[in-house]
């Protein structure tokens, strides 16, 4: 039966390297059914630790893919594999429309400074990276984040991330 520690050790393990770290194939079924049987007051600690699990594997498959040329990572359990090759076939799908339907790039000029967009902001959340370690904290949207790393590039309420930001624990990206 899996447990809380054993989820502490992946969590510790993924935390602690960029590479995607070997789990069991099973670890998503095996956490289901260690889920259901736990008392109600476990589950949110139990869930938060797999939430962060599981956005740490996302993140390190998407930094993945927007290597030049994408390959399969290593340890990736069967479910994350059949996701990992959906997106890169969407992505190389979306390359070569893109390629073929737009127009020649337009070179900006040094002085001119890229346009911003608003959407990053719109949706009330905004990109940080952590000067140094910090715990795990509850959002103003009510989701469990972290407990962060140092250099750790996360997307976090606005209102969390600017004190964060002002309290020097984190930089805006």
């Amino acid at each position: 039966m899996l447990t809380y520690a054993d989820l502490q050790m992946i969590q510790r393990n993924e935390r602690a390297s960029v590479p995607l770290q070997k789990i069991d194939d099973n670890l998503f079924s095996d956490y289901n059914k260690a889920f259901s049987v736990l008392p109600k007051e476990y589950q949110g600690h139990f869930r938060a630790l797999m939430d962060d699990i599981l956005e740490r594997r996302k993140n390190k498959m998407l930094r993945h893919l927007m290597d030049a040329e994408p390959s399969l990572p290593a340890n990736l359990t069967k479910a994350e594999k059949k996701i990992y090759e959906e997106i890169l076939g969407a992505l190389k799908v979306y390359m070569g429309q893109a390629v073929n339907e737009a127009p020649p790039a337009e070179k900006s000029k040094p002085s001119e400074k890229p346009k911003q967009t608003e959407s990053a902001e719109s949706d009330g959340k905004t990109t940080v990276r952590f000067i140094s370690a910090f715990p795990a904290i509850i959002g103003a949207d009510s989701k469990h984040y972290g407990p962060f790393a140092e250099g750790d590039i996360v997307e976090l309420p606005l209102e969390n991330a600017s004190l964060l930001v002002e309290h020097g624990a984190a930089e805006k990206v």
